[in-house]
């Protein structure tokens, strides 16, 4: 139950060891421990199983009274989850090109969002919303890259496609669009490992 796999295809045979075996269903389905159903169901820390000796004997003799322990050899470990948020400081990092200058974070996002409105459905959860409702920020692309299997994670790509009108200093004639800001700040997470 340790390893992920894509919980809307149907998970036949070949998906057990490690998973489990049924129709696929949405990819916001959990388990009764809260554990999403892309992990098996005994994902995480499961709890101690129980031995009821009442049934077991030996060929010589009562059956001893230490004759069935449980013991724990690698304590279970929950996959990714949770939330995080990202910043975007162009007021301490000006380029002089981005024509809004602010130290904004984003609200939080799913540690599995997807990446676009588009994939979203426009419900606002996925980064790129996220993203462009910074008044810094203007229009982004964002890809996701596949799922690590071993932990659940995923890795964004942003790309700056737009700047924030704010006024901008140049639209393209084409569109009439703020065009691309240039070198952008890094994009940081509080709590991460990109430190702002």
């Amino acid at each position: 139950s340790n390893v992920w796999k894509d919980p809307t295809e149907v998970h036949d045979l070949s998906f057990i060891p490690g998973n489990w075996f049924g129709s696929g269903v949405s990819p916001s389905d959990t388990w009764d421990s809260g554990f999403p159903k892309a992990w098996g169901k005994n994902v995480g820390d499961v709890e101690m199983i129980e031995c009821i000796d009442s049934g077991m004997f030996t060929t010589n003799g009562v059956f001893p009274i230490d004759g069935c322990k449980i013991s724990e050899l690698v304590k279970g470990t929950a996959p990714i989850g949770g939330k995080f948020k990202l910043c975007f400081d162009s007021l301490a990092n000006a380029n002089g090109v981005m024509s809004v200058t602010a130290d904004l974070c984003t609200d939080f996002i799913d540690h599995n969002a997807p990446a676009s409105a588009v994939d979203s459905g426009g419900d606002r959860s996925s980064v790129e919303e996220k993203l462009e409702a910074l008044d810094n920020i203007g229009d982004v692309f964002v890809s996701r890259g596949s799922v690590n299997t071993k932990n659940g994670g995923y890795t964004w790509t942003v790309q700056f496609l737009h700047d924030a009108d704010g006024p901008c200093q140049q639209k393209d004639d084409f569109t009439s669009l703020c065009n691309s800001p240039g070198n952008v700040p890094k994009l940081c997470d509080t709590n991460g490992s990109t430190a702002c």
